[in-house]
């Protein structure tokens, strides 16, 4: 008669188990009693328990690595993010893909239009922004093709019959160099203009009062220059193309 061992439900007795399967409480011996023999099947399952618990938090804990993009970087994303700018009225250059100086201008005038910090960059608050971006309203409603500026918001439209065109960044007048407010009108324009008051070239630009211009320039995104509007050198010569002498210059 074939022996009948236990059942699956009853333990085995600490002898009756192989030795591969018996580990020793630490525990235990820690606190000086006799080391006593558990299933190691528990002991694994306490292992595999502390490890879940250990991913879980961690990844509860490590918020997700939200996408960037700036200077350099290529691909559908980018052309994506071009495609938004260009939809909500900021030129980028292109759609080609690639995020070069034009898109930075291009989120630069985004963000500070949206009250963002205006670095250039596209991260998260950004991009997020970009899903449902805020008008910009022009104040002026003349007929035909006029700029306005706003220093405030250090933007410049080109507005056609009272809708915004384009969105650009600029820098105008730091503190003690106020640029003025007023309407006024190009009276002169230069392809490779030149300031003999500070000595340096003054590309594509169009004065609209004594020594006030617009121009090429460094937009950091703040007020920054001697009183003129400076505008993103790669937009330069199509803003220059759009304000021609006579046309209106808003400032505001």
């Amino acid at each position: 008669m074939p022996h009948r061992g236990p059942s699956a439900t009853e333990p085995l007795a600490p002898s009756h188990r192989p030795a591969r399967d018996l580990v020793f409480s630490l525990e235990e011996i820690a606190r000086g009693g006799r080391p006593t023999a558990v299933p190691r099947v528990t002991f694994r399952r306490r292992l595999l328990l502390t490890g879940l618990v250990a991913l879980t938090a961690a990844a509860v804990s490590a918020p997700a690595q939200a996408a960037t993009y700036k200077v350099g970087d290529c691909g559908r994303a980018v052309a994506s993010l071009q495609a938004k700018l260009k939809a909500a009225r900021y030129p980028t250059g292109g759609v080609d893909g690639c995020y070069g100086q034009a898109t930075r201008h291009a989120v630069l005038a985004f963000q500070l239009a949206h009250g963002l910090r205006p670095d250039g960059i596209a991260g998260a608050r950004t991009l997020a922004q970009l899903r449902t971006p805020r008008a910009v309203a022009a104040r002026s409603s003349a007929a035909g093709v006029h700029v306005e500026v706003t220093r405030a918001r250090q933007l410049l439209l080109v507005v056609t019959n009272a809708r915004v065109k384009a969105i650009y960044a600029v820098s105008t007048g730091k503190a003690g160099y106020r640029t003025p407010s007023g309407t006024f009108r190009v009276s002169r324009q230069q392809v490779a203009g030149w300031s003999y008051q500070y000595n340096v070239p003054l590309p594509w630009v169009s004065y609209f009062l004594r020594g006030y211009a617009v121009h090429a320039g460094t937009i950091p995104g703040r007020p920054a220059s001697h009183g003129c509007v400076r505008v993103p050198p790669p937009f330069a010569e199509a803003i220059y193309r759009q304000m021609p002498v006579g046309s209106s210059v808003v400032i505001y």
